[in-house]
């Protein structure tokens, strides 16, 4: 397993053994285990972190679509669409 997907794990398991009640996830352990999806793929991650899959699957998709919209709407994109 790799350090950062295993650095990530102490920290849900962490998370999992202290909170007090069921709950969601908070979303900065969504936000890691979204970069380790996109660094090692959704499938390994889902696996080692213990989520569920097709969640991970649909919020690293919605990741995905964020960026590509901030990029092609950023003030230098439009600046490059012009240069080129």
């Amino acid at each position: 397993m790799p350090d950062d997907l295993a650095e990530v794990r102490r920290r849900i398991e962490q998370w999992r053994t202290r909170r007090s009640k069921l709950g969601a996830m908070p979303e900065s352990l969504w936000a890691e285990a979204i970069a380790m999806a996109a660094r090692h793929g959704f499938w390994l991650v889902a696996c080692v972190l213990r989520l569920n899959c097709t969640r991970l699957r649909a919020r690293l998709a919605e990741s995905v679509r964020l960026m590509a919209w901030c990029f092609t709407n950023s003030p230098t994109s439009r600046v490059c669409h012009r240069v080129l």
